[in-house]
């Protein structure tokens, strides 16, 4: 009888132990979002996603110019002078989240751009940080310890940030601060439900952006055509809003 306290010992349909697929999930798990989700990212965005970035942003403050020209019409029309901190004000506030929204993007490029011109590790060190990240996460995840210390825990989540810059030499130091006698304990009852949630998020990672935009970059026609299309949305947006600006400077002459 499998009891709370039994750590797993049996093996899985195909003949793979429990633990060691659990620890396999975890490790795939880490690897797409920590290097193969961010590398995917700024591919995409070298190809076309900072040139649709700037059209958002250039859209966005169309739409912002073309709402300050309306509260500027509305206090002529009322023979009133316009109260530029007001409508400013009024802009800020309704465009908020858009506003919010333009910045955590902005703060994506920027790691992205960082990413793109970090240094590169060689095969071996990436080779040896996921070597060693695998013993870490062994010895430390919640998943795999349910007796883990908050020490182990905050342990873990350094490593876990480690990993995330490829931080070579801090995963080396805290892997080397690890004792590796004792085994990692996980118990039968909950190992296949990790087991199963591990693979539905792998499931919607490989299936959801960016992964979803490889076949498009693979296509270099189609990433031609949506550079140009982008481009001639570009003029026209910019175009638009220099007239706004204008008119703008009209009325408040």
């Amino acid at each position: 009888m499998i009891t709370e306290n039994t750590i797993v010992k049996v093996t899985l349909g195909g003949g793979e132990d429990p633990m060691e697929k659990l620890i396999r999930l975890i490790i795939e798990r880490d690897e797409l979002l920590f290097h193969v989700v961010p590398e995917l990212k700024a591919e995409y965005m070298l190809k076309v996603g900072s040139l649709e970035h700037l059209v958002w942003k250039k859209r966005l403050e169309l739409s912002m110019a073309k709402r300050r020209l309306s509260l500027i019409r509305s206090y002529l029309n009322r023979q009133e002078e316009p109260d530029s901190e007001s409508i400013e004000e009024t802009i800020r506030f309704e465009y908020e989240n858009l506003l919010e929204d333009l910045k955590e993007r902005n703060e994506e490029i920027k790691k992205l751009v960082g990413l793109i011109s970090a240094e590169k590790l060689s095969q071996e060190d990436t080779e040896e940080i996921r070597s060693l990240y695998t013993k870490i996460v062994k010895k430390l995840h919640p998943d795999l310890n349910p007796d883990a210390s908050i020490a182990d825990i905050v342990l873990f989540q350094k490593a876990v940030e480690a990993y995330k810059r490829a931080d070579i030499f801090m995963i080396r130091a805290i892997y080397s601060s690890l004792d590796f006698d004792e085994p990692c304990r996980v118990y039968a009852e909950s190992v296949k439900a990790k087991i199963t949630e591990l693979e539905q998020q792998i499931e919607i990672i490989r299936s959801s952006y960016p992964f979803d935009k490889i076949p498009f970059m693979q296509d270099r026609d189609a990433v031609r055509e949506r550079n140009a299309e982008l481009n001639e949305m570009l003029d026209s947006i910019t175009e638009d809003l220099e007239l706004v600006n204008r008119t703008i400077a009209e009325v408040t002459a």
